[in-house]
């Protein structure tokens, strides 16, 4: 991901960018990059982006718990599966704050700065 800018008539714009490797399957067929937000101001840009994320994390939190509720249906259709489908849906959200947590710092790369 690289937060860019750029300078228009109407001032400053930022935008967040998604970068693929050139070799990718995905990149051969929809190119290189691809233009996921874009604002005038950098620290509204940031603030959206981490809550799209936040928002995708929850949407897979919840097909995840519905997987695991319709399979456990499937096999156990006489039994109260409601226990072991939260105990998993805790799991999983206790794995996505772990990871945060110990997320390693990021780099700079390419000489991408970010000023605000």
């Amino acid at each position: 991901m690289l937060l860019c800018s750029r300078q228009t008539e109407q001032g400053a714009q930022f935008g967040v960018v998604e970068q693929f490797a050139h070799n990718s399957i995905y990149a051969q067929a929809h190119g290189d990059t691809d233009l996921l937000m874009t604002s005038n101001r950098a620290s509204l840009l940031l603030q959206d982006y981490v809550e799209s994320e936040r928002r995708v994390l929850q949407m897979f939190h919840k097909d995840i718990e519905a997987t695991v509720e319709q399979t456990l249906a499937e096999k156990f259709p006489d039994q109260d599966n409601s226990r072991v489908v939260k105990a998993i849906s805790a799991r999983c959200g206790a794995k996505v704050s772990a990871k945060n947590e110990n997320a390693p710092a990021q780099k700079q790369t390419r000489g991408v700065k970010v000023r605000f």
